[in-house]
């Protein structure tokens, strides 16, 4: 049957003796109780006395049960009853029996919220993406809970979709979308959402700028063993960095965690420390094997310098057509200084057959792009007519934006061309080379349109 009907039971007949004499204290209820138990034992024993000897236990005992039982569940009763409704607030009256009392109603004061009962919590209160550690009773930033297989890879997709989204959003300019979706795989302590807000944080965009977060959210993200988190904490401890480099030991063996990842940057940041001598002494031969496999990679800084050694014979044999290869791979990705390079080597006809053209537009290309060797050569081109082009005043215009962009030997030629130039040609030169600065892409005209020019249009100019 359980226990609820018993105890149900016991309350209902406890409350009918309460009900019926509602001026009794829980004193004297408490003394009825007793006495009435004593009483019974008493009767009972009165009994066992008249009962024959020489017979009926079986009876006596039964009788005595029960009636046992019986009183102690009238005890009982009244005891319960008193202690529920003691507890729910209305306690039997203790004032002057002569005195009419009624019971005292149940309070409706609210209970207490549960802060309350508590007591004020020592825990701060943690900023965004941080949970709080009930042990030290600070705020930390989560790390990522180890999954296996293809619950990890699953699960690692999901974040990089929400992630992808949270750039989407931000550069809509829907910044409280992208900072609520940012601030999950956080909590979940993912460490590419870690480098992401690590980020934000470091460049003082949707987050707000704080160093401190930025920093103690990227080591935690390399220490997750994320190859975009090494990288960049890698470059923030050599970003100031020349001759000398204290954190250099440590940015190196950050990059090369992420080198082993696979991630093609931070090879070429090993390459260009040893090449440079950032921290470490300079060595060329040590810095090779990472340019090339970087340049392998696709990258086109890696690409450039590793065209340029070959075309110097710089610690490695000197090769004209391997250094036009390289070289040219870097200009297609649009590095200016290749783009320069790759013009003169076809100008001079080195690793390929002479183009004049062909070289002029390399070299065209170059300038556009804002390189000032370039805009200091094709400037030279134009004004002394090579390739029997007619383009003085371009000529002049590119050598004064060379000279704008630090080139000193070509402000010392447009200063010598001064006086071969008709006044009018000057101010001519002087207001492109103004609009020049404003926009790279409006910088005179293209090669094609040059009056001269003969080469058609090849595929260098959609670079």
């Amino acid at each position: 049957m359980g226990v609820f009907p018993p105890v149900l039971a016991i309350y209902t007949c406890g409350s009918r003796v309460i009900s019926k004499f509602p001026q009794l204290s829980f004193t004297n209820i408490t003394t009825i109780a007793r006495r009435l138990r004593d009483r019974t034992q008493l009767s009972l024993l009165g009994k066992l006395k008249r009962i024959p000897k020489e017979g009926g236990l079986q009876r006596v005992g039964r009788v005595v049960m029960i009636t046992l039982v019986a009183t102690a569940i009238l005890y009982a009763a009244i005891i319960v009853t008193i202690n529920i409704r003691s507890a729910n607030g209305t306690p039997a009256s203790t004032a002057d029996p002569s005195t009419k009392t009624h019971l005292i109603p149940r309070s409706k004061k609210k209970p207490p919220n549960i802060e309350e009962l508590l007591g004020k919590s020592d825990l701060p209160k943690c900023g965004y993406g941080q949970i709080e550690n009930l042990e030290t009773a600070s705020c930390e930033w989560a790390t990522q809970t180890n999954l296996q297989g293809d619950t990890a890879q699953i699960a690692d997709q999901v974040v990089k979709a929400t992630l992808k989204r949270v750039v989407e959003s931000y550069e809509a300019g829907r910044e409280k979308q992208a900072r609520e979706m940012l601030e999950q795989p956080l909590l979940q302590g993912h460490p590419t959402a870690q480098v992401l807000a690590a980020s934000f944080f470091y460049d003082g965009d949707l987050l707000g700028k704080n160093h401190t977060k930025a920093i103690e959210l990227i080591r935690l993200s390399a220490s997750q063993n994320e190859p975009r988190g090494q990288y960049i904490l890698a470059k923030w401890l050599t970003e100031d960095c020349n001759e000398t480099c204290p954190d250099v030991k440590e940015a190196l063996t950050l990059f090369k965690a992420a080198s082993k990842a696979g991630l093609h940057e931070a090879t070429e940041e090993i390459g260009r420390i040893h090449f440079l001598g950032i921290g470490v002494p300079q060595n060329k031969v040590t810095a090779l094997p990472y340019i090339k496999s970087a340049a392998e990679g696709g990258r086109k800084t890696s690409q450039r310098v590793l065209g340029g050694m070959l075309y110097h014979g710089d610690d490695v044999p000197q090769s004209y057509e391997l250094a036009l290869q390289w070289l040219t791979k870097a200009a297609n990705q649009g590095d200016a200084n290749a783009m320069a390079k790759v013009g003169t080597l076809h100008l001079l006809g080195l690793g390929a057959e002479k183009d004049t053209n062909k070289g002029i537009l390399w070299t065209w290309l170059g300038a556009r792009k804002g390189e000032a060797a370039a805009q200091h050569l094709i400037g030279t081109f134009l004004f002394d007519g090579v390739g029997g082009i007619k383009e003085r005043i371009q000529g002049l215009m590119w050598l004064k934006v060379s000279a704008s962009n630090g080139d000193t030997d070509a402000r010392d030629l447009a200063e010598k061309l001064q006086g071969k130039v008709q006044a009018g040609e000057t101010k001519l030169a002087e207001i492109e080379a103004e609009n020049c600065q404003k926009n790279m892409k409006k910088c005179g005209t293209p090669p094609w349109k040059w009056e001269g020019f003969g080469g058609a249009k090849t595929g260098a100019e959609s670079t």
